[in-house]
């Protein structure tokens, strides 16, 4: 956890924990803690579907902005590194 302070971007690795803690979070709400990780991901993805489908939201639309985001995260990630 960063201090207050200006915003600064967070890392992949940052990214990655939040994510971790959300699929743990929806993995103890389903009782699916002594799944593997790649099945309570897919499970809450499925149901990421159902809620977009129950409010009307275009599950492409998501999925294809979640990808950009995701490749321009990556890349700048490799950016810094260089």
């Amino acid at each position: 956890m960063r201090a207050a302070g200006p915003y600064v971007e967070p890392t992949n690795r940052e990214r990655a924990i939040w994510a971790k803690r959300a699929v743990d979070a929806f993995a103890r709400e389903t009782r699916m803690q002594h799944e593997d990780l790649e099945t309570q991901i897919s499970d809450l993805v499925c149901d990421l579907q159902h809620l977009c489908d129950a409010r009307r939201v275009s599950w492409d639309r998501v999925t294809d902005r979640a990808e950009g985001h995701y490749l321009t995260e990556v890349f700048e990630a490799k950016a810094v590194k260089s």
